[in-house]
């Protein structure tokens, strides 16, 4: 899902686009903490928007 995200990286003319195998270890790994921090942005937004919704309905 985040590739096309980080594919600018790669493709532009700057030294990120000679990507070692080190290089991409860190790629990676920041693709994973991105997804998981917007992963759990959005749980806790929906789970937010539940409880309240829950607790305007008992009212």
């Amino acid at each position: 899902m985040l590739v096309p995200a980080f594919m600018p990286l790669c493709l532009a003319g700057n030294p990120a686009r000679e990507i070692t195998a080190s290089g991409s270890l860190g790629l990676a790994l920041a693709a994973v903490l991105v997804h998981t921090a917007a992963m759990l942005a959005t749980t806790g937004l929906v789970a937010t928007g539940v409880c309240r919704g829950v607790a305007a309905m008992r009212r």
